[in-house]
């Protein structure tokens, strides 16, 4: 893929760096035993094709246990998912629970939502494409009622480490 033009001012303020295929792998190794977050783009805004290209050349060669789209937005906070056969619904269904419990994850809507239908080039499509159990994941940036405030940076990063052990968890 040709270069594309980034606004960089987000790898100076988060201290990003970009990386392509020939450095990914190595890119994400360096970050050790600390939380490495992966941001896919593309130009014109088709970062989830190019993340659903990646995911199904990955399953190809090792499946997928559990994928996660993490977005944010401004009033609402869920989870969605096509993957509604078992054992995968019920894994998505105790993936939500345990968010709810034990996290600051603050949901709009009451239970796990399951979408039938949309788009073929988001990557919730990866499931019915090729059984990649992927959720996406919207969380608020407006004021949590659950917290009784604006979710704070710290907080955030708790619940980064929080969601990665919970996937792990539910995903084996």
């Amino acid at each position: 893929m040709a270069h594309l033009p980034v606004d960089s001012t987000a790898f100076a303020v988060f201290g990003m760096q970009e990386l392509d295929a020939a450095g990914f792998d190595a890119g994400l190794a360096s970050a050790g035993d600390e939380l490495a977050v992966v941001f896919f783009w593309g130009l014109d805004c088709f970062n989830c094709e190019i993340a659903k290209k990646a995911m199904l050349a990955q399953h190809a060669q090792q499946p997928i246990n559990l994928a996660l789209n993490l977005h944010n937005t401004q009033t609402n906070e869920y989870v969605e998912t096509m993957a509604a056969t078992e054992p995968q619904l019920g894994m998505m269904q105790r993936f939500f629970a345990r968010l709810m419990s034990e996290t600051t994850f603050d949901p709009s809507r009451p239970e796990l939502t399951l979408f039938t239908s949309g788009p073929g080039n988001t990557t919730n499509s990866v499931w019915p494409e090729a059984k990649v159990p992927i959720a996406i994941m919207e969380q608020r940036i407006g004021p949590s009622q659950k917290a009784g405030h604006i979710i704070s940076t710290e907080e955030r990063l708790e619940f980064g480490r929080k969601l990665i052990a919970i996937m792990g968890e539910v995903a084996q």
